[in-house]
């Protein structure tokens, strides 16, 4: 692919998207950079004026490094016999400068050459660019400098992040006959749509530097220090008491392409340099025992490698389509809906040659701010060993498992001991409370209630009040509903325009998982739907796993606004269906904690077969307020469980 600069600037400084066209930078570089603090050089590095490579330990200034996607450099050719990549540069990259009068002029160059340009425009005098640093048919000299890159980006001054696909899009908001603002689509649009943001190095590459300034077709932007892409909720730069946990590091490198797989781990590695010292640099060793070995050095390190779940976020990420859309946050959980196959997860080629503990089969928790205590457990090659407390299957369920387990897999709601049920539509309209306007205050026009239910878990000493996540109810005063009514489209559930869910005409369902219907400003969702229902059937077929009982008659709906009753919401996130037949533990004595307080995550395992001791990890179960839910708790004992 050839790209395109022009030199004529726009410049965008802020999250208010204001821009300014410049014949030259506004910000630029200073003239005399100093050396980094830690003395460190890479071995080579381009001198911008001439383009000629130069020994770094000659260099007594500063440098800036570059971080870009290979397959905009010009034409990527792979041989079919060896497999490896080569690159074809005719010279098609164009350079536009701005000619007389309105006119512009185009030079065609190669790659190098728009290198060269956008290095002057910015006063760059040295930098390292992979191509022209380190020859990669030399495999010593390349195995040095992989060793080395997470040096080369850190103390680089700052690098230059090539994305052609951020450019203007410029539109004008008149202020008044003198005076206009023109702005541009956000930075963070333009990155996460790009093919650099899908490339494994350019996560190193931007994780590792100090600052990078994003240069587009026609567009600029300077990103510093903890405001690097702050916008974005898939990178976000941690403050420097923070350090990446394991859980978030592999949730961007799963989801990202490399032309080889080796520098799946070479290039994660970086980023843990205590464990790139214990590993060989090497193209030629074998792919899985490599693997292996990182993803163990990197769980001692870390164990929130525990940290995953079901795709959520990499069925967007990893579109196949040209365009990137964003896809809709409400969705139904993957066990509920059918499998979308337009996506693409790299690492899941490697799903059953890797241990379940590694979470290749599934998507890690990007938080940087979950953290454990937990320490006592061990890794043996593929096997972890972990001690501690759990919430077992066996414990929960009654004697009668095996009996109704085909019965269990052809009912919506099950209660496990004796008697299954099905919960149908007819049965939550029933539970939904009376209410009418003299139940609101002058300052609520709605009220939310969500579907609850009392358990008591083994350990437990009385019962608790759960929360399940997937549907609400909204409850607006007559009137309000009265004064939107003209506009709401017609459902099933509407009488005149107005909602009638079991004669109250003040109701309206909210399946924050479900497909949507707009009425004015507000997002409503019909309940009675097969997919809802399903998804609240799958939702208590998880829990009834981990409870001896779950009756209808537990069930009701719970107000969660003006109250301070206290309550824990409860979710289960799995890689896979749960197998009636199989046992489960909730690793109660491995909390993961959030930065919020009333959040915690415990891994979740699934035992391999009734006759081994082996476990597989296959997920987590979100506890809310787990102040609340484990207090009058007694722990089982702890037991030793092997995850492979």
């Amino acid at each position: 692919m050839y790209i395109t600069y022009n030199t004529m600037q726009w410049s965008q400084h802020d999250e208010r998207r204001f821009l300014n066209q410049h014949v030259r930078p506004p910000i630029i570089i200073p003239s005399n950079l100093s050396k980094p603090a830690s003395d460190f050089m890479p071995q080579k590095l381009v001198r911008v004026s001439d383009m000629q490579v130069v020994p770094g330990s000659k260099v007594h200034e500063g440098y800036c490094a570059l971080s870009y996607s290979a397959n905009q450099s010009g034409e990527i050719i792979v041989d079919r016999i060896t497999g490896k990549h080569k690159r074809i540069d005719h010279g098609k990259h164009k350079i536009i400068r701005k000619g007389r009068v309105l006119s512009e002029k185009t030079h065609h160059v190669k790659f190098e050459g728009i290198i060269q340009r956008i290095a002057k425009d910015f006063n760059i005098k040295y930098i390292w660019y992979d191509q022209m640093c380190m020859d990669q048919q030399d495999e010593k000299e390349k195995n040095h400098e992989i060793q080395h890159m997470h040096q080369i980006y850190s103390n680089a001054y700052c690098t230059v992040v090539l994305v052609p696909e951020f450019h203007v899009d410029v539109m004008v908001l008149q202020l008044n006959r003198q005076e206009e603002i023109k702005y541009g689509k956000p930075v963070e649009q333009s990155i996460l749509e790009s093919a650099w943001f899908k490339r494994l190095w350019t996560l190193l590459e931007a994780l590792s530097s100090s600052s990078l300034l994003f240069v587009g077709t026609d567009t600029h932007a300077w990103w510093v220090e903890d405001e690097c892409l702050r916008d974005i909720n898939i990178i976000t730069k941690p403050s420097s008491s923070e350090k990446w946990n394991a859980a978030t590091i592999l949730f961007h490198a799963h989801i990202r392409k490399c032309s080889n797989e080796y520098d799946r781990i070479f290039a994660v590695a970086n980023l843990f340099p205590d464990i790139l010292s214990d590993l060989t640099i090497n193209y030629h060793q074998p792919l899985i025992d490599l693997m292996i070995q990182f993803y163990g050095l990197l769980a001692k390190k870390d164990i929130t490698m525990l940290c995953f779940g079901e795709h959520n976020k990499y069925k967007n990420m990893g579109r196949q389509s040209s365009s990137n859309t964003k896809s809709s946050r409400l969705t139904l959980p993957n066990h509920i809906i059918a499998r979308d196959d337009n996506y693409l997860v790299p690492i899941q080629k490697y799903k059953n040659d890797m241990p379940s503990w590694t979470g290749v089969s599934g998507e890690h928790i990007p938080n940087n701010m979950l953290k454990t205590f937990f320490q006592n457990y061990t890794i043996t090659e593929k096997i972890m060993h972990v001690t501690c407390s759990g919430i077992t299957t066996t414990t929960a369920r009654g004697s009668h498992q095996q009996e109704q387990q085909e019965e269990q897999r052809q009912q919506p709601f099950i209660k496990i001991n004796n008697n299954p049920f099905i919960l149908t539509y007819d049965d939550f309209l029933s539970l939904i409370p009376p209410e009418d306007n003299e139940s609101f205050s002058d300052e609520e026009s709605h009220h939310f209630w969500k579907l609850g239910l009392l358990a008591r878990f083994p350990g437990h000493q009385e019962d608790k009040i759960l929360i399940l996540p997937t549907i609400s109810i909204q409850t607006i005063k007559e009137e309000l509903l009265l004064d939107s009514s003209s506009s709401m489209p017609p459902s099933s559930n509407q009488n005149n325009g107005k909602s009638n869910i079991n004669g109250h005409q003040n109701r309206k369902l909210l399946n924050r998982r479900g497909s949507k219907r707009k009425s004015n400003k507000n997002r409503h969702y019909n309940l009675n739907n097969e997919q809802i229902m399903d998804s609240m059937a799958q939702e208590l077929r998880l829990l009834s796993h981990f409870m001896p009982t779950i009756q209808k008659e537990d069930l009701f709906w719970f107000k969660t606004t003006g109250l301070s009753v206290p309550y824990s919401e409860f979710r289960i996130d799995l890689t896979e269906q749960i197998d009636a037949s199989s046992e489960y533990v909730i690793l109660s004595g491995i909390p993961f904690i959030n930065d919020n307080p009333r959040n915690d995550y415990y891994p979740i395992l699934k035992k391999r077969n009734e006759n081994e001791e082996h476990y597989k990890a296959i997920g987590l179960c979100k506890i809310s307020n787990t102040k609340y839910f484990f207090s009058n708790y007694t722990p089982p004992e702890e037991q030793a469980f092997s995850i492979e």
